[in-house]
């Protein structure tokens, strides 16, 4: 049961990074359409964020090429024009350039924020194993480990793991997985001496010798 939901943990803590990835990507090339759903709402990418405040800007564009055609025909609407044009100029600087400097600099917090967040979460469970092994279902034998000690088979589909004596004393979490039609069972942990151990069972729930892979990874957070 620990096994599951550590495994699960590990999974649902990938799928967050990746979904924050898909996030962070959707924004940098999402169309000019598209919003990204963040935990403080519904952003917009770049790309909308520019054409939104591109329109505007177009629309004054066009206002203020009416104006100049107006001025065209009278001396006196030219200093009118110059007037309204320094102030759709400054209401721009003032109000539309503020806005887009600060809506792109939020998106940007918050899917960074995020991104950061679940990857610190994801850390704590994607760590390098302290230790890990396999082991053989003929004689119980290591086919690979790495800092443990030895492997006792202490009985049918049971085995004693011995830890490198550098483990003693720190506290660590095993994932363990077994082949088909069998399973791991994960008992006796003990952080002092460095020792667990694995039971191997069928379908039926009897013990049984078969090929056992684990991993052990340092416990980081609860």
């Amino acid at each position: 049961m620990t096994e599951q939901t550590l495994e699960t943990k590990l999974n649902a803590s990938v799928n967050k990074y990746i979904e924050a990835g898909n996030k962070i990507d959707k924004f940098i090339n999402g169309t000019e359409i598209e919003t990204i759903d963040t935990v403080q709402g519904s952003k917009p990418t770049i790309a909308k964020i520019i054409k939104d405040n591109t329109e505007s800007i177009e629309a004054s564009k066009l206002e203020l090429y009416s104006k100049v055609q107006q001025a065209s025909t009278s001396a006196s609407t030219a200093e009118q024009l110059k007037n309204d044009t320094q102030t759709m100029l400054t209401n721009f600087q003032n109000t539309h350039l503020p806005n887009i400097n600060q809506s792109l600099e939020k998106n940007k917090q918050d899917i960074l924020a995020n991104a950061n967040n679940i990857s610190g979460k994801a850390d704590k469970l994607l760590a390098e194993p302290i230790a890990a092994g396999y082991i053989l279902y003929v004689n119980g034998e290591l086919l690979y480990s790495h800092n443990i000690k030895m492997v006792s088979r202490v009985a049918t589909g049971t085995f004693q793991i011995y830890l490198d004596d550098s483990l003693k004393g720190k506290t660590w979490d095993v994932m363990a997985t077994s082949v088909t039609n069998s399973f791991a069972v994960l008992n006796h942990m003990d952080y002092a001496n460095g020792t667990f151990k694995l039971d191997c069972r069928n379908a039926s729930n009897l013990l049984i010798n078969h090929q056992l892979g684990f991993r052990v990874y340092e416990r980081k957070g609860a």
